[in-house]
């Protein structure tokens, strides 16, 4: 009476654990087009300096994939509508 539920088991670790639930296949296709980007701009910097980034270069790099894994279709205006 008191097992685990079969129907409803979750494993720990899903493949999908890092896409967020919200992401539609095509936000995820976005996501992966510009990551790639990303990896090729990065590749050609280290090409540039002899395999090491510059502290710039980093906090760039760090910058741009936050913006790739936390993108969504919303896109905030920065104004408040208050009525």
């Amino acid at each position: 009476m008191n097992g685990p539920n079969y129907s409803t088991y979750e494993p720990l670790f899903r493949s999908d654990a890092m896409v967020p639930p919200s992401d539609t296949p095509t936000m995820r296709r976005q996501k992966l087009k510009r990551a790639q980007e990303l990896r090729a701009e990065v590749d050609s910097m280290l090409r540039e300096n002899g395999g090491k980034l510059t502290a710039e270069q980093q906090s760039y790099v760090r910058r741009r994939a936050n913006e790739i894994l936390n993108y969504t279709s919303y896109r905030p205006t920065g104004r408040l509508s208050v009525q």
